[in-house]
């Protein structure tokens, strides 16, 4: 958790930078993403906006864009800089689980589900990515496909859990991710049948 006075800090570092140099996207982006931590959002939009202007083509830009415009309250400018980011850097996981978290929370879940599918394509051991697909699921009254990525959530939190307590050797992190593969395999299987 970031306090307080290191956001100011941020926020006085990056506005001296923006003064020094007006032309530095990513001063405008640094001081933006400062503002967003101190859920300064206007502010944070302006200064991101400025960023987007001077690098059009910089996803990081347009990603953070989008991101501040969701936490404001404003899903379809977050979607139209999520998409553009998307365009910008189709191999992002990060902007492609955004994207489907913002359009899960704006209520399209299809859409959703296609993005949040991509992300976790990218990045197979994100666990946030599979239970924001586990929820779009659900939804859509998807329950089955929710609670296989339900349980890809769970299979990736639990090889975290142990990697962090340092218990298991890499052969028994092994052993155990093969066991939860079977099991996700086998509920896909009786599924089909």
């Amino acid at each position: 958790m970031v306090d307080e006075t290191s956001i100011e800090a941020a926020i006085n570092r990056w506005r001296k930078a923006v003064t020094e140099n007006p032309f530095d996207p990513r001063a405008h982006y640094g001081l933006g993403i400062a503002y967003g931590k101190k859920a300064m959002y206007l502010e944070a939009i302006e200064e991101l906006r400025h960023a987007s202007k001077l690098a059009p083509n910089d996803p990081d830009i347009r990603l953070g864009l989008g991101l501040i415009y969701s936490q404001a309250g404003f899903q379809e400018e977050a979607m139209e800089q999520l998409n553009e980011a998307a365009t910008l850097a189709p191999n992002d996981a990060d902007v492609h689980a955004s994207l489907g978290q913002v359009l899960s929370k704006s209520g399209r879940f299809q859409e959703a589900i296609v993005s949040l599918k991509k992300a976790a394509a990218l990045r197979p051991d994100d666990r946030d990515v599979y239970y924001a697909l586990g929820d779009a699921y659900c939804y859509q009254g998807m329950f089955d496909e929710a609670a296989v990525e339900y349980k890809k959530a769970m299979r990736e939190l639990q090889l975290e859990s142990f990697k962090r307590q340092g218990r298991v050797q890499k052969k028994g992190v092994k052993r155990l991710k093969e066991r939860l593969d079977k099991l996700v395999s086998d509920e896909q299987e009786e599924r089909s049948s």
